[in-house]
């Protein structure tokens, strides 16, 4: 659960009367009790589907595994049935299940990629979820879900300003209406406008690029920072998240090129960065057992 840790690195815990510790030593002892907490509470959801199948909670004296989960182990009914339902879900699935019931990783982890799990996929689902903090996997499910659902395009309207997504501010708004309402075609105008300012983005791109030099620096240089940002604005660059970027990543490994080619850069919100090292990672291990 590297991925779930506290940011608190946790101390020896110390002898005595807790009244009498520090406050670094009282923080500090009870995230490792937490974490601790945590990590058994895992394994103990992990047992349940096979305590289930044995009927082992009526030796217990429990009428039910609801029972005998909240007697036991304080566990909700709940969190029982989460239990219970993921270990049908990956019974065809070997690795998936392996590592719910052994209790490696949360189970809101493993259920977040329940709905998306396949035998062809368990294997790389299951590095996700030891990889992955629980928001970056939600973000990858629902790229996911965006790729596969089929999506109804509604038909294109001319009117420019009856498409939803489009805010204009009042002044350019009223030179447009002006201008078409002389006959002049604003959709032509618009269309060179965009064109010359994709024309302009790729030349400073070239001319940044032709300038690069290696360097031993990540530190990413003004000019090719705004380039990136009059390119992508300061949104995500992937096309499904409307979520700020927080990063800017480099497609082309840096460790490899040792430069910042802005044509190999990309604006990424924290959850698509990390999954882009998490490909990154996985392509350096195929390499390794090549």
């Amino acid at each position: 659960m590297a991925n779930e840790r506290s940011e608190f690195c946790p101390q020896p815990v110390p002898s005595g009367n807790f009244k009498t510790w520090s406050d670094a030593q009282l923080l500090s002892t009870a995230v490792r009790y937490g974490e601790e907490a945590r990590n058994w509470k895992n394994k103990f959801l992990g047992l349940l589907p096979e305590i289930q199948r044995r009927k082992l909670y009526e030796k217990q004296g429990c009428s039910s595994i609801f029972v005998f989960a909240f007697k036991v182990g304080g566990v909700s009914e709940e969190q029982v049935s989460r239990a219970l339902n993921l270990d049908k879900k990956f019974e065809n699935m070997p690795a998936l299940h392996q590592t719910l019931v052994s209790g490696e990783v949360s189970m809101n982890k493993i259920a977040r990629v329940a709905s998306i799990a396949t035998p062809s996929n368990e294997k790389e689902l299951v590095e996700m979820v030891k990889t992955l903090p629980l928001s970056a996997l939600k973000t990858f499910v629902r790229d996911v879900r965006v790729s596969e659902s089929v999506v109804d395009h509604k038909p294109e309207n001319e009117n420019i300003f009856e498409q939803e997504a489009v805010y204009l501010e009042q002044d350019v708004r009223s030179e447009l209406l002006e201008l078409q309402n002389r006959g002049v075609n604003i959709n032509e105008i618009i269309r060179t406008a965009l064109a010359k300012r994709k024309q302009d983005i790729q030349e400073e791109k070239e001319t940044i690029a032709e300038n690069s030099k290696e360097t031993a620096s990540r530190y990413i240089p003004a000019r090719t920072r705004k380039i990136i940002t009059q390119e992508h604005g300061t949104k995500c660059s992937i096309t499904t998240c409307n979520k700020p970027s927080e990063n800017i990543h480099h497609t082309q490994r840096f460790s490899i090129s040792k430069t910042h080619d802005p044509h190999y850069l990309a604006p990424l919100c924290k959850n698509h960065h990390a999954l882009a090292h998490l490909v990154d990672l996985g392509y350096q291990k195929k390499k390794m057992r090549r």
